[in-house]
């Protein structure tokens, strides 16, 4: 089985500020989208692939030139009747999602600006859930008014 859900965003910005004295207008549209693909391999082996993606146009009063993009995966393998669940996950697979590459040009200031920090993390999760199984089922019991909300649609 496959769950896909696509959420995305566009957004009209306005900026009006001083900077260093200048002032500072921007109108521009910012923009975002982000895939989320669920598998499920076989009943007890799921995986995960998400992907973002954003057209940032300014942040605060530096002009942004590159997309910004990511990758994150997880894979999980659930045992001993659904007690104990293990999963490998990775963020930032591509290592993309903290670049950033911009310019400020406001009055007689000319800066440019590149970032490229690696937020990458690996993951080893171990999930194990205690306790009795049937307390759990025990908590779904039924109150009075299903038996009376059955009655009104004889």
């Amino acid at each position: 089985m496959v769950a896909l859900n696509l959420n995305t965003q566009t957004t009209y910005m306005m900026i009006d500020t001083r900077h260093s004295g200048e002032k500072f207008q921007k109108n521009y549209l910012t923009a975002y989208a982000g895939l989320n693909h669920n598998f499920t391999i076989l009943p007890s082996f799921k995986a995960n692939i998400q992907t973002t993606w954003m057209k940032l146009g300014y942040v605060g009063v530096i002009k942004v030139y590159d997309d910004v993009w990511g990758v994150n995966t997880r894979i999980e393998k659930i045992f001993w009747n659904n007690r104990l669940g293990l999963s490998l996950s990775c963020n930032d697979v591509f290592s993309t999602a903290s670049k950033f590459n911009g310019k400020m040009k406001i009055g007689n200031i000319d800066q440019s600006v590149k970032q490229n920090m690696n937020e990458r993390q690996i993951m080893l999760t171990v999930r194990y859930s205690f306790g009795s199984q049937k307390i759990r089922g025990a908590r779904n019991r039924s109150v009075g008014i299903e038996e009376e909300m059955s009655r009104t649609r004889e």
